[in-house]
C-alpha cells in the first residue's frame, strides 16, 4: 500500500514539475522575444547615433570655417579703416 501511495505522490510531483517547466519555458520564450526587440531597437539607436555624430562633426567644421571667415572679415575691415 505504501508503494502505491509513493507512486501516486511521485506522479503528482512529476505533474507539478512538468507544469512548472512549461511555465518557465513560456517565460523564457517571452524573454527571448523581448530581447530580440531590444536588440533591434539598440541597432536602430546606434545607427541614429552614428548619423548624428557625423552631422555634429560637420556642423562643428562649418562653424569653425565660419568663425575663421568672420575673423578674416574683421581683419579686412580693420585694414580698410
Amino acid at each position: 500500500m505504501a508503494n502505491i501511495h509513493s507512486i501516486d505522490s511521485l506522479k503528482e510531483l512529476n505533474l507539478k514539475f512538468l507544469a512548472e517547466i512549461t511555465k518557465l519555458r513560456k517565460e523564457n520564450a517571452e524573454v527571448k522575444a523581448e530581447n530580440i526587440e531590444i536588440k533591434a531597437e539598440n541597432i536602430k539607436l546606434r545607427y541614429a547615433l552614428k548619423k548624428y555624430k557625423v552631422k555634429f562633426t560637420n556642423l562643428k567644421q562649418r562653424n569653425k570655417e565660419k568663425t575663421n571667415l568672420i575673423v578674416k572679415l574683421d581683419d579686412d575691415i580693420r585694414k580698410i579703416r
